[in-house]
């Protein structure tokens, strides 16, 4: 339940001002450590916004994934 509440607590629908900025509220660039270095990634028909040294951890630890960590559900998965 909390994590729920976590992940749904902090999802927010945005809106683009006629200049096509976005204002993120306070919480939101807190929570998110945002400062004036971030990166923007799609994720289908969504958009996230990172800090940017969180980002390329991120990037970093995926880049070391095996396919031997993957369970045997998913061998043979393909996008």
């Amino acid at each position: 339940r909390s994590l729920k509440q976590l992940l749904v607590g902090y999802a927010h629908d945005m809106d683009m001002d006629s200049a096509g900025r976005v204002l993120l509220p306070p919480m939101l660039r807190k929570f998110a450590e945002l400062d004036k270095s971030v990166v923007m990634v799609g994720q289908g028909s969504k958009v996230e916004l990172w800090n940017e040294a969180r980002w390329e951890a991120q990037v970093a630890q995926a880049l070391t994934f095996s396919d031997d960590a993957l369970p045997p559900e998913l061998e043979g998965f393909t996008l």
